[in-house]
């Protein structure tokens, strides 16, 4: 590992090749995605299980805050009771995903840096390979900043329209129509962060790992895609809750894409540790 490296410094590991060091890196990011994902979908859960008890009228429910004469004149919504748990629980989990989304970033930033350094211990064929998955990473980086850009955008136009409309006394737009209007303008982008993630990550070893890590990458990839894919349709939540139901099989089948990814950078830090040639290369990757 080379002590210029601008990403950290001299490798944790001493004596190890730089790739091996690198993908222990994107390990690490991966696992902190699958964390998020776990807290993504432990909170699309909350929403379902909130839809749930509402459908239920359980909602509705009022106990007593007390023995009489307390109960007489004193008592409790149930409904007030689980919105400020439930509210409480999502809050803690966006407060724990935010740090590890920290911790992954990093090590995603050095992982794909390392990899790249690191890609002439297999030959031209990794070095081409892996500078391609870097213009993936960016790419990935890039399309976060447009998702961002295009929701603040919808919702800025949604928000004139509004004000145009009042100003002509006329009827608002509902709320619910930016929000429907938002997610599908802002889907389809996600789509491509998605797909462009994933493909970087499994572009920096797919040339120089084994047969069983391959078919691990490119199922891990398209489950992560089609997770992403079939997750557009919760756009249309705000209409129906049965599409909270939906976010959660696709937060499930993106978390399962992402695990068979991880697990390729398992075996191939365990089987490999950056030791063996290329036995594939940049175009061997499908697509």
């Amino acid at each position: 590992m080379s002590a210029n490296l601008s990403v950290g410094g001299p490798s944790p590991l001493a004596g190890s090749p730089t790739s091996a060091w690198g993908a222990g890196h994107l390990r690490d990011a991966l696992r902190s995605f699958e964390t998020l994902l776990l807290i993504a979908l432990a909170v699309s859960i909350v929403v379902v299980a909130q839809d749930a008890l509402s459908w239920a009228g359980v909602f509705s429910l009022h106990v007593a805050a007390g023995p009489r004469p307390f109960a007489d004149w004193w008592s409790i919504g149930v409904a007030v009771g689980l919105q400020v748990a439930l509210g409480l629980t999502i809050a803690i989990l966006v407060i724990i995903g935010i740090v590890v989304a920290i911790t992954g970033l990093l090590a995603w930033r050095r992982g794909v840096a390392a990899m790249v350094e690191g890609s002439p211990e297999f030959g031209p064929e990794q070095v081409v390979a892996t500078r391609r998955a870097r213009e993936d990473h960016s790419l990935t980086l890039w399309l976060f900043l447009v998702y961002v850009v295009v929701a603040a955008a919808v919702s800025a136009a949604f928000a004139g329209i509004n004000a145009t409309l009042s100003a002509a006394s006329a009827g608002a737009w509902p709320e619910v129509v930016g929000s429907v209007v938002t997610g599908v303008a802002t889907s389809g982008v996600l789509v491509a962060i998605y797909y462009f993630g994933a493909r970087h990550l499994i572009g920096m070893i797919y040339g120089v790992s084994t047969p069983n890590g391959r078919t691990l990458l490119v199922r891990g990839r398209d489950r992560m895609v089609w997770g992403a894919v079939l997750g557009t349709a919760v756009a249309l939540a705000p209409l129906t809750r049965v599409f909270d139901l939906v976010a959660v099989i696709s937060l499930a089948v993106i978390l399962s894409g992402a695990r068979d990814v991880r697990t390729a950078y398992d075996l191939w830090l365990a089987g490999h540790g950056g030791s063996v040639a290329p036995t594939g290369g940049p175009l061997a990757v499908p697509s």
